[in-house]
Order: structure tokens, then C-alpha cells, then sequence
């Protein structure tokens, strides 16, 4: 199951317009596993040394990867970043905080740490309760799938406008109707979700995101649903990379 292997993950997909600030737990930051081509680029934004097994991250740095490449870092405190292809993250000076600036990431946070976790995109701020979730992020939205935990999503404005896509369980009902047509309906079906109405629920400052639930933002319109295909098939193959990646130091949990 994707929980016995991931505490949290965030997987960003986003143009460096949007810089994301991630909460990094410590500020050493040093690389444990890299595929293909990946760069280390200094505060000025030039190349300082190919990255390997190892390599520590200075404040102001960017870890850079390639196509078909990846990465992943890992802080003193056991957070774990894993990049993958054609994405970049700096480390900032300030509150020891990861900047994502493109492509896709996958964060697992350690547990039972008391220090502030937060993710920003655009125009809300999530705190973080030992969650496993994707974020795909672009300029002027983003959309989040939560596969277990809490998300607290808050504006960085006045507010949004909380949407409910209704849905149904007709899908379940029709696969106890003919099992052996189950992946052809599961097509039909997912068309159908496409297509379902969004329901108003109110415009809020703050609301939570549960389990098994995905949230799409735009502007200051937040439209939350069941958790798709996408972002499950997302979370595995971002795991899997990290799947063989060295544990966590003894005294560092």
C-alpha cells in the first residue's frame, strides 16, 4: 500500500513564476540517490559540480535534474525530497525552507516532529499532519489529491469559494451489476465525473481536505472531490524511485 512506504509526499508540477516555500525541518540538506544528469547550481545560478550520492546543499542553492532524470535529498531531520525529471528546488536562507521552482516533487515528511510544516501555492497555504498527497501546480492553479491525513487549507486572501462536486455511488452499484465489465465502466465512469455539477458550500477562509479526497484552485475558487486515478498512479511511481533509497540514520527520527 502507498502508506506503508510514504509518510507525505508533494508532488509539484509548476513554472518558476510560482515559487512554492516547503517547510525543510533542518537546514543540511544532502543528496541520497541520483538517476541521470543532475546539477547543483550556486546562489548566482552557475553550475558548481555535477551532484552524486552524498553532495550537501549550501543556502541559496538549486538542485537541478535533467530529462529522464532524478533525485533525492534528504535534511538532518530525516525529511525526504525526491525530484523528478526536469525539475528544481533551492534551499533558502530563510526558516530553513525548500523553494520549489519546477517539475514535479515528492515530499516525505517525518513524523512526530514539532515544527511548522506548511506548503503555499499561489493563493493558499496547507499545514501538513503527517499526510500522504500530490499537488500538481501551474501558474494560475493547482490541484491536490490527498490520499490520507488532513490537510488545513487556508487563503493567503479574504477567502474562497468552496465548491462540491457531486458525486455518486451509481459507479459502485453498476460494478455489482456486471463484474466482468468493470474496466470498461470505470472509463464511462471517470467521463462522468468529469462532467458532474459543482455544488456551492459556502466561502471560507480556512476548510480541512480529508482522506481519500482531491481539491482544485483557481483564483479563489476551490472545488473539492473524491480522489482521482491521476493522482494515485502519480504517488506510485514517485515511490517507487525512493523505494530503495538508503533509511533514515538511527536518532534522527
Amino acid at each position: 500500500m502507498l502508506h506503508s512506504c510514504i509518510r507525505s509526499i508533494l508532488c509539484l508540477a509548476l513554472a518558476t513564476v510560482l515559487p512554492i516555500p516547503v517547510w525543510a525541518a533542518d537546514g543540511e540538506i544532502r543528496v541520497i540517490k541520483v538517476q541521470g544528469q543532475v546539477d547543483v547550481l550556486d546562489a548566482q545560478g552557475q553550475v558548481r559540480e555535477r551532484a552524486r550520492v552524498g553532495t550537501v546543499l549550501g543556502a541559496g542553492e538549486t538542485l537541478r535534474t535533467a530529462e529522464d532524470s532524478k533525485a533525492a535529498i534528504r535534511s538532518k531531520a530525516g525529511d525526504t525530497f525526491i525530484l523528478d525529471a526536469a525539475a528544481a528546488a533551492r534551499v533558502r536562507n530563510e526558516k530553513n525552507t525548500l523553494q520549489q521552482l519546477i517539475g514535479k516533487i515528492m515530499y516525505l515528511f517525518t513524523p512526530g516532529l514539532h515544527v511548522e510544516r506548511t506548503v503555499q501555492v499561489q493563493t493558499a497555504v496547507m499545514g501538513i499532519r503527517g499526510t500522504t498527497f500530490v499537488v500538481n501546480a501551474e501558474q494560475d492553479k493547482a490541484a491536490v489529491g490527498l490520499r490520507e491525513g488532513v490537510l488545513e487549507v487556508s487563503s493567503t486572501d479574504e477567502g474562497f469559494n468552496v465548491y462540491q462536486r457531486r458525486e455518486t455511488d451509481e459507479f459502485e452499484a453498476f460494478k455489482q451489476r456486471d463484474r466482468e465489465k468493470v474496466r470498461e465502466m470505470k472509463k464511462e465512469y471517470e467521463k462522468y465525473r468529469a462532467q458532474v455539477k459543482e455544488e456551492f458550500v459556502a466561502f471560507k477562509k480556512s476548510f480541512q481536505l480529508n482522506a481519500n479526497q482531491s481539491l482544485s484552485i483557481a483564483g479563489d475558487k476551490a472545488v473539492i472531490s473524491s480522489l482521482d486515478e491521476d493522482a494515485i498512479k502519480t504517488m506510485r511511481r514517485l515511490e517507487e524511485f525512493i523505494s530503495d533509497a538508503p533509511p533514515e540514520p538511527a536518532g534522527q527520527q
